[in-house]
């Protein structure tokens, strides 16, 4: 049986996901995925599906104030 680094908190009935404390998983960082987009300065940019913003965020980082980043989310 392989050895994990998690510590289980929480068993769900079957079918539903596991819960762990202690995850080593990475998430994504958005200034580094959106610097691979090649954004330059003054650009206009869209974010569709922005979520809380980070992504937009970022990229208005790059984009500057002579650049513009319209997002929009449905909730």
């Amino acid at each position: 049986m392989p050895v994990f680094p998690y510590v289980l908190i929480a068993r769900p009935a079957a079918g539903r996901a596991w819960y762990f404390i202690g995850m080593t998983v990475s998430f994504s960082v958005p200034h580094e995925n959106i610097l691979q987009l090649g954004l330059r300065e003054g650009m206009k940019v869209g974010d569709f599906g922005a979520g809380t913003g980070h992504y937009a965020n970022a990229a208005a980082a790059i984009v500057g104030h002579s650049g513009r980043v319209y997002a929009i989310d449905v909730q």
